[in-house]
């Protein structure tokens, strides 16, 4: 009998596949691949979680939350890095 790996990925379509009982299914991204969002994003998070629930909730309706407080701790750390230098001067 032949044994099936776990995952395979369709070299045409990019798209990763995972085996679940005798089929390959479509599989969901992997959370431990996506790289961390950060302190920034993370405080961001907190706060839009207890302030913001509309808008939270319509980012994670639409995917897009991820992305979205990746970017935000991108742009926080420059801020950040860039007043340090400015208060060294």
């Amino acid at each position: 009998m032949k044994t099936l790996a776990k995952f395979i990925i369709d070299e045409r379509t990019g798209l990763k596949y995972e085996l679940c009982s005798d089929y390959y299914i479509i599989a969901g991204e992997d959370e431990l691949e996506r790289k961390p969002i950060g302190e920034w994003g993370q405080r961001h998070l907190r706060y839009i979680k207890k302030h913001c629930k509309p808008f939270y909730n319509k980012m994670q309706n639409e995917d897009k939350l991820y992305e979205y407080l990746i970017q935000l701790n991108q742009d926080a750390e420059e801020m950040f890095n860039t007043l340090i230098e400015q208060f060294k001067k």
